[in-house]
């Protein structure tokens, strides 16, 4: 097939339509560069997509974000979306863990908490000396699992913070990097020196933010799902955003970037941009700087990702025992149970099921059991079901089913992330075209995705801007920018 040349040439060039490509594209179309977006698949958005199925609202990847950060509520704004965004409901505010079986309260208040049966007295009497212990050099590394081990003891461990990264990541407390991994948690322990006196501190300022503060802490949705986020880009992006765009190879030269891609109409088609920016998973980015620089491209393909199965379920309210209140459960790996957790979806948010019925989310595989899904559709809902009834008491058929699976679904930190880090940005300043953007880098959530999008945008926003100012000056006064003869060649 010959090779088109695709006669639009853009400023920027951003592979991968998911909230860290849609964001940074809109900000730079924003601020005035000429932007295309190529995305192999036919929908925007990548993991952030919702259906509307038999009156039941599945979030089919992340299911909410929170306002982290200013660049999360600048986007809403921008976007018109304050309207449309919806808080967790005050009754999703009650966690659960299983414990022996059964599901446990996992209270936020530490007298609740030290009188529950979630751990023994040996581990609550190991979290009270958590305020003595001294707090570990900034600078050294270690595993979630160690920081855990060392601050508050095994069995907080096996019961708290593994069924939390499960939650967050699906990933192993004992492969993760700590300080990537749990950046806040790490940053309170050398700002406070124990966990302890950061969550009382944390608590006392708690009480001092307004009404109107405190709703920004929570998490939030739209009342269309969180594929309303993607869609509100999209329509911004008008034909800058190209569905159905797959890359096939990179060029690069002095000044620019060839990139070739099929399109499903055009055919074989070239597109020349001044700047590229891959914001495609880490092993899709990897495949294509592979020609070009193979120390990141391995890099890259060192990164792990957990693979996950998510089911959703709708059923009548009367067929489940459990009252729903809560946000929903999680489950500690030493349960041996098949599933990660559940998260009861129209309990957290109004409008995901008809009246008279429920809505739940729930998760399987992952780095604990990636085996699991190797099994067919049909066999992962039957293992879901089985766990349903075990542990909420689920009796009946459901009235709606569905099941995705995502053989590379959420980025793990590893140990190694660091030197991952610093291998990018070796490449990024030696390959100033270039630039790679992702959830794989400094953040799984949405909201780090957007505060890391939009500022990417304003650095090449501000150097293109730069740059062509600097070719105005130097076509008015020429003689002013006539190298000296020390600097010619």
């Amino acid at each position: 097939m010959s090779i088109q040349k695709d006669t639009f040439s853009c400023d920027v060039c951003i592979v991968g339509a998911g909230i860290t490509g849609l964001t940074l594209a809109y900000y730079l179309q924003s601020a005035g560069l000429r932007v295309r977006v190529l995305e192999k698949a036919s929908k925007p958005g990548g993991v952030m997509q919702t259906e509307i199925s038999d009156g039941f609202l599945f979030d089919k990847g992340p299911n909410g974000t929170f306002f982290k950060s200013q660049a999360v509520k600048q986007l809403i704004d921008d976007l018109g979306l304050q309207a449309r965004v919806q808080f967790t409901n005050e009754n999703a505010a009650k966690r659960y863990l299983v414990k022996d079986g059964k599901l446990q309260p996992l209270s936020n208040q530490p007298m609740a908490f030290l009188t529950s049966n979630l751990l023994s007295w040996r581990g609550k009497l190991r979290l009270c000396i958590e305020p003595f212990l001294r707090a570990k050099s900034g600078g050294s590394r270690e595993s979630v699992a160690d920081f855990a081990r060392r601050r508050l003891g095994q069995e907080a461990l096996d019961r708290l913070i593994d069924p939390l990264i499960a939650g967050i990541y699906a990933g192993n407390p004992e492969k993760l990097d700590f300080h990537f991994t749990l950046p806040r948690l790490a940053a309170l322990e050398q700002q406070y020196g124990s966990m302890g006196r950061a969550l009382l501190a944390m608590k006392r300022a708690r009480r001092k933010k307004s009404a109107s503060e405190l709703a920004k802490s929570k998490m939030f949705s739209f009342d269309g799902g969180m594929h309303v986020l993607a869609e509100s880009l999209s329509r911004q992006l008008g034909d800058a955003l190209m569905l159905g765009a797959e890359v096939q190879s990179l060029e690069q030269s002095p000044n620019s970037v060839e990139v070739k891609y099929y399109d499903a109409v055009e055919g074989m088609c070239v597109l020349n941009a001044r700047r590229l920016v891959l914001a495609t998973p880490a092993y899709a980015s990897a495949a294509l700087l592979a020609p070009i620089h193979t120390n990141t491209a391995d890099a890259l393909m060192n990164i792990n990702y957990s693979p996950v199965a998510v089911a959703f379920h709708g059923y009548e309210k009367k067929q489940i025992e459990h009252p729903l209140d809560g946000f929903g459960f999680l489950v500690p790996a030493i349960e041996n149970r098949k599933v990660l957790g559940s998260i009861w979806s129209s309990t957290k948010f109004l409008n995901r099921a008809p009246d008279g019925h429920v809505a739940l989310t729930t998760f399987i595989g992952g780095e604990r059991q990636p085996e699991l899904l190797q099994n067919d559709e049909d066999t992962l809902i039957k293992i879901v079901e089985s766990e349903l009834r075990d542990l909420i008491g689920v009796s009946g058929q459901p009235t709606s089913r569905k099941i995705r699976i995502l053989p590379k679904a959420i980025p793990q930190f590893g140990l190694q992330h660091k030197a991952v880090l610093e291998t990018i940005t070796t490449f990024e300043a030696e390959h100033h075209q270039i630039r790679i953007a992702g959830n794989f880098l400094k953040g799984v959530g949405v909201a780090d995705c957007i505060a890391n999008a939009s500022t990417m945008a304003k650095e090449i926003a501000e150097e293109y801007h730069a740059g062509r100012k600097a070719q105005r000056d130097v076509r008015k006064n020429p003689q002013a920018y006539e190298p000296t003869p020390t600097m010619r060649i």
